[in-house]
């Protein structure tokens, strides 16, 4: 069995001194969804952590690939590169989104090294989590 133990609210400020994660706070926008909302146009841009509710990770065909929790990074493979992703997000219930636009992160990122290394390092486990999902335990 698999058990994912969360230390804090959101899953990359673990990665971070409280510099950084006060220098990150600023970078985020906050967005409401209702039930059946969706995100979009924002996952090319934008990282998406949710604050409270759950997302639906859609794929072609309306078919559900997975979850995204309160505290989980989603959209990581799109913040350094411009490539879109293959699904979208939908709102299972109310939800608070927090999203970090890509360019801004990437020029933070680029003027503090330690910082870029963290954020990939925590870009890293978020894949490593989904991948354990998708292969053992959503399915």
């Amino acid at each position: 069995m698999n058990i994912y133990v969360r230390n804090h609210d959101i899953d990359l400020y673990k990665y971070l001194n409280e510099e950084q994660i006060l220098l990150l706070n600023k970078l985020v926008s906050v967005k409401q969804l209702k039930p059946t909302e969706q995100i979009r146009d924002e996952l090319e841009d934008h990282l998406v952590i949710p604050v409270n509710g759950r997302l639906d990770r859609i794929g072609k065909g309306e078919r559900l690939l997975g979850y995204v929790f309160p505290g989980e990074i989603d959209a990581e493979a799109a913040a350094f590169t411009a490539q879109p992703l293959p699904y979208f997000l939908r709102a299972v219930q109310d939800c608070t989104v927090n999203l970090i636009d890509r360019h801004k992160l990437q020029a933070l990122c680029e003027s503090d090294p330690d910082l870029k290394a963290r954020i990939q390092a925590a870009f890293n486990d978020a894949l490593c989590l989904k991948i354990v999902r998708l292969t053992h335990l959503e399915h």
